[in-house]
């Protein structure tokens, strides 16, 4: 994320804009004011008597609905980074050939304050804003979602190389004992007439979620290409913001900062503090089975091996679609219902 200080003449707005309750009051009214519009109009039909520029000016005013009326978000942008026909494969960069993979490579989302749920759970669970000894925040604590007046620009890696694996359990661990206080399991295991001496049950491993080759999860999940594209995508923010008519709105630079110009010192930075986005997908992704050992479901969404299953959700996309999934997992659950009633009519 990148953030920008208010200016004054905007920031001053924020005690307003934020205080729900009157928002709320505003939004009901502007919606029983729309009503009575369209009611109104429902009754005069077509009479050429009736005022449709007093009308239109009623209307204008009811439709200012206030915070509850919009989806808090204000712009965005979809960018293509020269980084976006690149791949990397052993250190070495080289360009794809392909049509698919030059499509825009970085999205941008502009936050009338810093709202965004990630950052805010971040900020709200950050090691590094330590206690002093008055058990009072420390100078380095910096927790923006306080901040009213700042906004927010995050920059989203849309086709991050990184990759995670799932990886499940080679074998079951050793046997054990069931705890003498575990009354829940010896009752269950005396109705199902087995021995209450001496029980075993196999400890249940669960499967873990690594990076493909391994490495820390936390600091080395981007790709080197992966860095250079979000640097990039950091740079286009600032260059926007210098723009009127935002950098007549606008301040200082407060996150990262100015001291992050470009080159190794932002790369390294974004790597200590990147964000993981909602958007998970592809972790059962669609394919010929005969031909991608490594696809979970074929065309009809259904399990490789498994009779009468399939899945219906991201997880089935075959590539990491551009921006948010919702739409895409709406179209996957909508064939997937045509799919069902096809084969059972």
């Amino acid at each position: 994320p990148v953030a920008f200080e208010l200016k004054p003449n905007i920031a001053q707005q924020s005690p307003s804009i934020y205080t729900l309750s009157q928002q709320l009051d505003k939004y009901k009214d502007a919606v029983s004011k729309l009503r009575l519009i369209q009611q109104r109009k429902e009754d005069a039909g077509n009479d050429e008597g009736v005022d449709t520029q007093g009308r239109r000016k009623e209307k204008v005013e009811a439709i200012r609905t206030g915070t509850f009326g919009t989806a808090g978000i204000s712009a965005g942008a979809f960018l293509k980074s020269p980084y976006a026909d690149k791949s990397q494969n052993d250190g070495k960069i080289t360009s794809r050939t392909t049509d698919e993979e030059t499509r825009p490579d970085i999205q941008l989302t502009v936050f009338p304050r810093v709202i965004e749920p990630h950052v805010v759970r971040k900020e709200h669970d950050n090691n590094d804003c330590a206690q002093n000894n008055d058990n009072m925040p420390s100078s380095e604590c910096r927790d923006m979602s306080k901040n009213y007046d700042e906004m927010l620009i995050t920059v989203t890696l849309l086709r991050p190389e990184g990759r995670h694996e799932l990886k499940f359990a080679q074998k079951p661990k050793r046997k054990e004992k069931i705890p003498e206080d575990d009354a829940f399991v010896r009752s269950a295991s005396s109705n199902t007439g087995q021995r209450n001496n001496d029980e075993e049950r196999h400890s249940f491993q669960m499967p873990t979620i690594g990076l493909v080759g391994g490495g820390n999860m936390d600091k080395s999940y981007l790709t080197p290409l992966d860095l250079k594209r979000l640097a990039w995508g950091i740079q286009q923010v600032r260059g926007i913001m210098k723009q009127p008519p935002l950098s007549d709105s606008t301040g200082v630079e407060t996150y990262p900062g100015t001291q992050y110009i470009n080159g190794f010192k932002l790369e390294t930075f974004i790597q200590e503090n990147y964000l993981h986005n909602a958007h998970w997908s592809g972790t059962s992704r669609m394919g010929n089975l005969e031909k991608d050992h490594m696809a979970v479901v074929d065309e009809h969404l259904r399990v490789r091996g498994v009779e009468n299953l399939r899945i219906v959700d991201a997880s089935t996309f075959p590539v990491i679609p551009n921006g948010n999934t919702h739409s895409t997992v709406c179209a996957v659950a909508s064939r997937a219902v045509e799919l069902i009633l096809g084969q059972n009519s």
